[in-house]
């Protein structure tokens, strides 16, 4: 009896331990499952819209209800704020003991998202981090790593960040284009880097090599159950089920992304067709 009780109380403490090592801002189910983040001047105009919406692709590594919905107005620099008119919602961003910030983010073509950190009185000065999304039509983990803009750190003298923003394609160079979407969901703050490497997109984990590649006549996917290839903006231009050699002669010249479903994980790589 005394083993159990024992057993139970380090899995408790070790639960502890887990949960304060991470704190969940937005999960839109439970934790500020309400909240609204809402459009932002930012330079520039037309902006982002903002919606939390039923989970349009509730598998892989999300299967939550409801996620955040940013649907593009054509603008450069658009960004949505977790900030209620006048007043931010959030506790203080600890980045010295929490520097990383993660979130789920689901595309539909290969675009930059990124994150802005401000605070109620504009003090300390607006801070960006932005990383680059190659995976498309599924939800991956991209991972910021803030450590260096941590209260005290050079330019942050003044106080702690509160406000996130949340921005996609911020300077279209992906070639977002009014009333394009985005979701993203469980954004986090974490005492420790979730990924292997660290400040990179978890989707780095998935990726695979193709070959041939460059190719011209085939690419050998072995022990692959289903292959999808599809072209840059998202379309799906080739299908293959179970097979170790897919043609890819009929396809036009240019730059495709490969997914392929091995051993129910989905692996992503790139495809140069001469």
């Amino acid at each position: 009896m005394r083993k159990i009780t024992f057993l139970f109380l380090g899995i408790v403490c070790m639960l502890s331990v887990a949960n304060a090592q991470e704190t969940m801002l937005f999960d839109f189910d439970t934790v500020n499952a309400d909240s609204v983040f809402r459009e932002t001047w930012n330079n520039t105009w037309p902006n982002a819209a903002f919606a939390k919406v039923a989970n349009p692709d509730a598998t892989g590594i999300n299967t939550s209800t409801n996620v955040g919905k940013f649907t593009a107005n054509g603008g450069a620099n658009a960004l949505i704020v977790s900030q209620a008119v006048g007043k931010g919602n959030l506790p203080n961003f600890d980045f010295a003991t929490k520097p990383y910030v993660s979130m789920k983010v689901w595309v539909n073509k290969p675009v930059s998202v990124s994150l802005e950190f401000e605070n109620n009185g504009y003090y300390p000065s607006f801070t960006m981090k932005t990383q680059s999304v190659t995976t498309i039509n599924q939800w991956v983990i991209v991972e910021f790593n803030c450590s260096d803009i941590s209260y005290g750190a050079p330019g942050n003298y003044w106080g702690y960040y509160n406000i996130v923003g949340v921005s996609f394609d911020k300077d279209l160079s992906g070639g977002t284009a009014a009333n394009d979407v985005y979701y993203f969901d469980d954004m986090k703050l974490s005492a420790a880097s979730g990924l292997t490497t660290t400040g990179l997109s978890a989707e780095i984990s998935a990726k695979f090599s193709v070959y041939p590649n460059p190719a011209t006549n085939y690419i050998l996917t072995n022990n692959a159950q289903k292959v999808t290839i599809l072209d840059l903006n998202g379309r799906i231009v080739k299908e293959a089920f179970n097979t170790e050699k897919v043609d890819v002669s009929s396809l036009a010249k240019g730059a495709y992304i490969v997914k392929a479903q091995i051993d129910n994980a989905t692996k992503i790589g790139k495809l140069i067709k001469k």
